[in-house]
């Protein structure tokens, strides 16, 4: 299963209709920008760029829209 660490209106939703249009098992979990979520320890530890979005596969964190979507 796939996890993708997204925030709304950005570059993450696009990797989000990809997952959805080729049915891969996911799970979504939000990166708040509001609260400075993007710059926590435990999403640092995911991306230390501070950056979303963020693909966890397989345990390991992919990032780059672009990337992710020739990934999928």
């Amino acid at each position: 299963m796939y996890t993708l660490y997204y925030s709304p209106g950005s570059a993450s939703m696009v990797v989000h209709l990809a997952l959805l249009e080729i049915g891969a098992p996911h799970k979504v979990e939000l990166v708040d920008f509001d609260t400075d979520a993007q710059h926590s320890a435990a999403y640092l530890k995911l991306n230390p760029q501070g950056v979303v979005p963020t693909l966890v596969i397989d345990g390991k964190s992919l990032t780059e829209s672009a990337a992710l979507l020739m990934i999928l």
